[in-house]
């Protein structure tokens, strides 16, 4: 998929939660393109208000876990590839 057209795109982010985190963010195409505006979708945890899942545009998801009582990132989660899916798995310095 080429995105060449979006080298000039307008950038639209909208609602915000609470904690002023946006719920998602829209990528418009620049005038007379015919490519599709892109919308990407946040969603954040109740604790840390930190993004707990981001789902791009083609509707990949990524989840981000956080340790419970610190609030670091502790794994990263990516969308499934030829029936894996990826994990990233982060410790705290010390650990």
């Amino acid at each position: 998929m080429t995105r060449a057209g979006y080298l000039s795109a307008a950038q639209s982010i909208s609602p915000y939660d609470e904690f002023n985190n946006p719920l998602s963010i829209t990528q418009h195409p620049k005038p007379g393109s015919s490519l599709d505006p892109i919308e990407q979708i946040y969603t954040y945890d109740s604790t840390w208000h930190k993004v707990e899942t981001f789902t791009d545009g083609e509707g990949n998801e990524t989840s981000y876990d956080y340790d419970p009582t610190q609030g670091t990132l502790l794994k990263i989660t990516r969308p499934e590839i030829d029936s894996q899916i990826p994990e990233i798995n982060l410790y705290p310095s010390g650990d």
